[in-house]
């Protein structure tokens, strides 16, 4: 029994004592285990910011969208033919400016309102110029006989009248028409040859600028060779009359 009781108390002993260590793969294994949550904790994070931001900008357009749709649309009135086109155009693109329409969407706005003349004008254009506005409307200006020549003349004839505009009011009526003419010329260089030809025939003589605007030129070089034939025929005829004949000393 002596025997026994020690064997006990050394199984005891050996089982009471300190705990073998850990093995190198279960090691590895825990801390792996530990990495894998990391990183899907961090995932977690990432995935929860994305979706935050993501509801921000939708906001944002939300927003930004109610803003723009919170403009009415422009109340329009028809087009009479007591209406000055000109007038009409000019109201109808400060009302598209004041509601923020895109130009391009300019002409769906505009062409159920048309009538007469400008309506006219409008179903003459192909489907791709009915799309620009800037051709819309200067083939209605075309259809009213309001052209280039128009505007130039316009612009020439303006003078200041002080009693009721101030020096800078004419200068912006000045600077609006001189617009009117650029923007309705067909490109630039058609008002400058305008600025040339009239420069031009400016500095002639009655006589020839009478016989040049006769034979209406359209460029300014079609003008000076209208002046160079009208002043060679003039020269032929000084020449044959100041030819004497032999037989009775008259000129002729």
């Amino acid at each position: 029994s002596t025997d026994q009781g020690g064997d006990g108390a050394m199984a005891s002993s050996s089982s009471s004592g300190p705990s073998a260590p850990p093995d190198l793969t279960t090691l590895l294994a825990s801390m792996m285990t530990m990495q894998q949550k990391r990183d899907q904790e961090a995932k977690s994070h990432e995935t929860q910011f994305l979706q935050l931001l993501t509801a921000l900008q939708n906001g944002n357009s939300a927003t930004q969208s109610s803003s723009q749709q919170s403009i009415p649309p422009p109340k329009l009135r028809v087009l009479t033919a007591e209406d000055d086109v000109e007038a009409y155009l000019i109201t109808f693109e400060r009302q598209m400016q004041d509601s923020q329409v895109p130009q391009g969407n300019w002409p769906g706005y505009l062409t159920p309102h048309l009538t007469g003349k400008a309506q006219l004008a409008y179903a003459a254009l192909s489907n791709t110029d009915a799309r620009d506005y800037k051709l819309v409307k200067k083939a209605i200006l075309a259809r009213y006989r309001i052209e280039p020549e128009t505007y130039r003349t316009r612009f020439r004839a303006a003078k200041p009248d002080f009693k009721s505009e101030s020096a800078v009011e004419f200068s912006v009526r000045l600077a609006e028409l001189a617009h009117q003419w650029l923007e309705c010329a067909a490109n630039r260089e058609q008002v400058l040859d305008a600025l040339i030809m009239e420069q031009f025939l400016s500095k002639l003589n009655t006589e020839v600028q009478v016989h040049v605007r006769q034979g209406q030129p359209k460029m300014y070089k079609e003008a000076a060779k209208l002046a160079d034939a009208y002043l060679l025929a003039r020269r032929h005829t000084s020449v044959e009359e100041a030819v004497s004949c032999d037989y009775c000393n008259r000129k002729g």
